[in-house]
């Protein structure tokens, strides 16, 4: 006899939470890593190619996170445009 309820509702509730907050808590990261390294205004600035290896990896890292909450159609484009505007902007001001 099959069962109604394969799976209590409240396990899906803590796993959902629970990807949500790793997801945060690493986005925090993130942010904490570009202010450092990324910004114009960071003490320890990158330029050049590795300023665009930083904004790529930052940029799929931010990706796989938010891929996990929200739908992937949305994360496709959204990263084809930021990575061919990141390396249009990083080949035309001679950073590359």
């Amino acid at each position: 006899m099959p069962r109604l309820f394969s799976k209590c509702p409240l396990q899906r509730v803590h796993f959902i939470f629970t990807r949500l907050l790793f997801c945060l808590i690493f986005l925090i990261i993130l942010i904490i890593v570009w202010g450092t390294f990324g910004s114009p205004n960071a003490q320890f600035e990158l330029q050049g190619f590795y300023r665009l290896l930083l904004e790529l990896g930052i940029l799929s890292v931010a990706i796989f996170l938010v891929w996990n909450i929200i739908n992937p159609a949305i994360i496709i484009i959204f990263s084809i445009v930021f990575i061919f505007i990141s390396v249009f902007l990083n080949f035309f001001e001679g950073n590359i």
